[in-house]
């Protein structure tokens, strides 16, 4: 991209971070807020689904060869994307474009550490605090702009640094790549895989802990209404600075693992148009709940390197394509429209029970004390 090309990026994202606040905004719309128990249950951990996960990845290893053990590895790792991921999308509904550049400077970090002579897990999380200045900063436009806006201000920043940022020295530099060696207790890859999920284990458990606490429905309640969140007293700049920073935090460990992963990333490793990808493979997978992070890394990583026929290349991206016009405006996309229907075939079968005259007399026979009637043929 030429110097035209960035200095009209520049100025878009200057007009879009500067322009009077109310100026930019998205025509409103009414969105219906039911309470409800799949609703409630978002406020909820979902240990059950995390430890069956957890032991269905540990196990796996036992049954797979170098290459599969690779691709559950990258999966694995996807997991803890999508979920930071998720804190912006799934939680405060503000659209990031630039999340792979948080993902890129995850692992240059890493590297440029490591050839400073930091130690490998020192240098893992300063890989992830490094970027939550950056984080902080994205935050700025997410606090005045709607999420349209928001989607172009970030997008412009995702574009800026690739060209801009990527062939300096904080990043990839003259030689276009860089390279991560794994401390020797990790050189193996079964024994990375298990590093790595406990990495993540523990990055989504913080992550599900601030969507179950306060701060999680703070976020919620800002994006349903910031008008009634405001009339409360409720200040939006700590919440949303918070979630940026986290987001960033997350996504730049889970960079490093990548790049710990490969050992060799160049630019092209990490475009600034998968940002675009993975927003749209979660929201399709479900951006909402952890069943929809996991499934949407199941369906970057895991399902294109399982089916590799010539057939399944060929129509992977009309799937692509009609699975995201169906399910990018359903609730909670794939994940809440399977619940949904599993909710509404359940109460379809037993709705003759309700109202019934056997089922009102077994009722009031439970409140009055009764006993039972025996069953006909059965003698007490």
């Amino acid at each position: 991209m030429g110097l035209l090309q960035v200095i009209l990026f520049l100025m878009l994202f200057a007009v879009i971070i500067f322009s009077r606040t109310g100026t930019l905004r998205e025509a409103p719309t009414t969105r219906v807020v039911r309470t409800s128990g799949r609703m409630l249950a978002r406020f909820r951990l979902p240990r059950r689904l995390m430890v069956l996960t957890v032991a269905v990845a540990a196990v796996l290893p036992a049954f797979l060869n170098g290459s599969q053990v690779l691709t559950l590895t990258s999966t694995v790792t996807f997991v803890l994307i999508f979920a930071s991921l998720s804190l912006l999308i799934g939680l405060s509904r503000q659209l990031s474009l630039c999340h792979a550049v948080f993902v890129v400077f995850g692992a240059t970090t890493l590297s440029h550490l490591q050839s400073a002579g930091v130690p490998y897990l020192a240098a893992l999380v300063l890989s992830g605090l490094v970027l939550i200045p950056v984080g902080a900063a994205l935050a700025i436009p997410a606090i005045r702009l709607s999420s349209l806006y928001l989607g172009l201000a970030t997008f412009g920043f995702g574009i800026l640094a690739q060209n801009l940022l990527f062939p300096t020295g904080l990043a990839f530099g003259s030689s276009g790549v860089i390279t991560i060696a794994r401390p020797g207790f990790l050189n193996g890859d079964k024994a990375f895989f298990y590093f790595v999920l406990g990495a993540v284990v523990l990055g989504i458990v913080v992550i599900e802990l601030v969507r179950v606490t306060r701060l999680g429905r703070v976020l919620t309640a800002l994006a349903d209404s910031p008008t009634a969140v405001g009339s409360l007293g409720i200040s939006p700049l700590a919440a949303r600075v918070i979630t940026f920073c986290l987001s960033a935090f997350f996504a730049g460990i889970a960079g490093a693992l990548l790049g710990s992963l490969v050992r060799s990333v160049n630019p092209t490793s990490f475009h600034f148009f998968n940002s675009l990808v993975w927003v749209t493979v979660l929201v399709v997978a479900g951006a909402q709940t952890y069943g929809g992070v996991v499934l949407a890394s199941l369906l970057l990583v895991t399902l294109p390197a399982v089916f590799t026929s010539s057939t399944v290349t060929e129509w992977q991206p009309v799937a692509f394509g009609a699975a995201a016009i169906l399910f990018a405006q359903a609730d909670n996309g794939l994940i809440g429209s399977l619940r949904r229907l599993s909710f509404a075939s359940l109460a379809e079968r037993n709705r003759w029970r309700v109202g019934s005259a056997r089922n009102v007399e077994r009722l009031a026979r439970v409140r009055d004390g009764r006993p039972a009637p025996a069953a006909a043929g059965v003698q007490r």
